[in-house]
């Protein structure tokens, strides 16, 4: 297993929120090409990237930004927020991005339209699913479906689907530890490579997803708020 570490980016800063609430945003980096440029001194396989105004708007909204990242970490960033069509994957993936995360869209695409997209692009769109209550949420987290984590996970999967990041929504940038139970059963049922997000606040919270199985986890506040080293999350990569 490895630790991705995470830059979330809103209104051109690095910030955090508190389980997906816009109005509980806590401000780490005026400038999030400073934090990835000590991200890639311990040469982590991925860096996590999301446009958090382009998650709720639905459209590229930092993609300069996002450009200029990529530029610092070639091919070595993942970037979710505002990817709603292949042509955008392709625009995104132009910036010289590893690869891009899809959720919200792929709730609203028939089977056929998510088999073309995946045979398409194959392992340069990672599934991001987020989760509230066991259901999937879309739009920047402000609107949950009937639909269940699993059921969704078994269509993807189904579709060519190889790689999913799930985030549950309540531990989210709370420090209180990841839904291990949530992974544990994911690892079980699906073949697709998870990634886990969400809760991380300790070295034993890593240690715990590791266990859980999953391909890798991402950390982003317990970072920036100090409780967890670069050394210590770069030790899971190298």
């Amino acid at each position: 297993m490895y630790v991705i570490p995470a830059i979330d980016i809103r209104d051109g800063k690095c910030v955090r929120l508190y389980k997906g609430d816009y109005a509980q945003e806590t401000i780490y980096a005026d400038d999030p090409r400073t934090v990835i440029n000590i991200f890639a001194t311990q040469k982590f396989p991925w860096i996590h990237i999301v446009d958090l105004d382009g998650a709720r708007s639905g459209e590229r909204v930092n993609q300069n930004i996002i450009s200029s990242l990529a530029s610092a970490y070639p091919e070595s960033i993942e970037v979710g927020g505002g990817i709603r069509t292949s042509e955008d994957v392709a625009k995104v993936l132009s910036f010289g991005v590893g690869r891009v995360i899809m959720g919200t869209a792929l709730t609203s695409m028939s089977e056929k339209e998510m088999r073309t997209l995946f045979a398409t692009w194959g392992e340069k769109v990672v599934v991001g699913v987020d989760v509230r209550d066991g259901k999937v949420a879309i739009h920047g987290w402000r609107e949950t479906l009937n639909t269940t984590l699993l059921d969704f996970i078994s269509l993807l999967e189904d579709c060519g689907a190889s790689r999913a990041i799930v985030t549950e929504i309540s531990t989210d940038g709370t420090l209180a530890g990841p839904a291990i139970s949530l992974y544990t059963e994911l690892v079980q049922k699906t073949s697709l490579s998870i990634i886990a997000s969400g809760g991380i606040g300790s070295l034993q919270d890593i240690r715990a997803v590791s266990h859980a199985g999953v391909e890798a986890v991402i950390v982003g506040k317990a970072y920036y708020e100090g409780l967890i080293s670069l050394e210590t999350m770069a030790s899971f990569t190298n």
